[in-house]
């Protein structure tokens, strides 16, 4: 949802699939949109959440 309100499905971009970067309902992430349709967009980006432990379980330790 955005901040205006309004409702929009995103996928993850290709880059982020290809490096097979994991998105959660609760995080915050960049987007891009289209101007020809405004109810459809690119997740570009996933912001780091503060805390290491709060990132849940898929993240891979060496």
């Amino acid at each position: 949802m955005l901040q205006a309100g309004s409702m929009v499905k995103a996928y993850a971009s290709e880059r982020m699939r290809s490096h097979r970067i994991r998105i959660l309902t609760s995080d915050r992430v960049t987007m891009e949109m289209s101007p020809d349709d405004l109810t459809e967009g690119s997740i570009t980006f996933r912001y780091k959440q503060e805390g290491g432990a709060a990132l849940g379980p898929y993240v891979r330790r060496h």
